[in-house]
């Protein structure tokens, strides 16, 4: 009896997977659900520099502090220097808003993520700088030394021509 070659097993084999290849099939999957935590709250972290009060939704903070709001409020904040001081910068993450506290008071942008809050006061100097720093005392020291020195040189100059 005669055997049947190698190819001759492997051609009707190959045949029968690609016609498997090429029927119609159906993937069954079961369903798949996603889900997310939202958080109902977020960070709005407080960096004081200097001497003032920052108030957030009527609550005064004096010094660094994490401050939770709820998500999407829009807080007010308010800012009062100390006596001693004025306000320098205000930063709203990175961005300048120290222009917005005019009237000292700003409604914060919709909260849904944490935020940073950056307030700067800075000292008022208790005398205010003229430009002229010689005080009056060194004035009246001067005049009265060219005083002498105007009543030493008349009184040479009388004995002089005597």
């Amino acid at each position: 009896m005669r055997r049947k070659s190698t190819a001759c097993r492997i051609v009707p084999a190959l045949f029968l997977v690609a016609i498997v290849m090429l029927l119609h099939v159906t993937v069954w999957a079961q369903e798949t659900t996603l889900t997310t935590v939202v958080p109902s709250s977020h960070t709005l972290h407080i960096e004081v520099t200097g001497n003032g009060t920052i108030v957030v939704d009527e609550v005064a903070y004096t010094k660094t502090a994490d401050v939770q709001v709820q998500r999407q409020h829009r807080p007010e904040v308010s800012i009062q220097a100390a006596n001693d001081s004025k306000i320098k910068t205000v930063l709203w993450g990175s961005e300048d808003i120290t222009a917005a506290f005019q009237d000292g008071k700003w409604i914060a942008p919709e909260i849904t993520e944490n935020a940073v809050l950056t307030v700067t006061f800075e000292k008022i100097s208790s005398t205010p700088q003229t430009g002229d720093s010689f005080h009056p005392v060194s004035w009246f020291g001067l005049q009265t030394f060219s005083m002498l020195g105007l009543a030493v040189c008349l009184r040479k100059r009388k004995t002089t021509y005597a």
